[in-house]
């Protein structure tokens, strides 16, 4: 059992698992979703793992692996969301007006955005990579839906092989955003 806080005995740790606020606020179960009370996911927990949020329902996993998840600007939530589903993105999370954020997947990829209205597509610096089973696959569908507009930047370029073992290609969001996606090298 961790030990009680310092400061306060009758106040569990941080890591304590009574400590349903902590809990809720840093512990992560596959989706989480923000409007769920700490004592539905410690229910959850107990009952196998699965959350019940508004309409969805989610498997989590009992333990997770690290990882990191970008968090990208968007003008247009709901543009963005269009965009990416073409790429064959579903969304995740709740309706982008609900929240003014948006989490959008294809597989193991998740993006997540946030609305910011002053995002200037030309000079943002949102950018992450995605490791791929395939690159110049991924390339060849997205080339064909992806529009090129020299006023937010949107494109596509080759594949190309690097000098760090990886073939990789860009795209370019209407946001600006910078998504280099690539697979390593044999």
């Amino acid at each position: 059992m961790p030990r009680p806080n310092s400061s306060n005995p009758r106040r569990p740790a941080p890591n304590d698992p009574r400590n349903r606020h902590e809990r809720h606020k840093f512990e992560e179960f596959g989706w989480l979703w923000s409007r769920v009370h700490p004592t539905r996911l410690l229910a959850a927990e107990a009952a196998g793992g699965q959350v019940l949020a508004g309409a969805c329902t989610r498997r989590y996993p009992a333990l997770m692996s690290e990882r990191a998840v970008p968090i990208l600007p968007s003008r247009d939530l709901a543009e963005t969301l269009r965009f990416y589903q073409r790429l064959g993105f579903d969304n995740r999370g709740a309706p982008p007006e609900e929240w003014d954020y948006l989490i959008v997947g294809r597989g193991d990829i998740e993006l997540h955005f946030v609305a910011d209205p002053s995002v200037d597509p030309l000079r943002t610096a949102g950018s992450c990579y995605l490791f791929v089973d395939d690159a110049d696959a991924l390339f060849r569908d997205w080339a064909g839906v992806v529009r090129p507009d020299p006023a937010a930047g949107t494109r596509v370029t080759e594949p190309a092989d690097t000098d760090y073992g990886m073939r990789e290609f860009a795209l370019v969001d209407g946001n600006g955003n910078l998504l280099r996606v690539g697979t390593a090298q044999q």
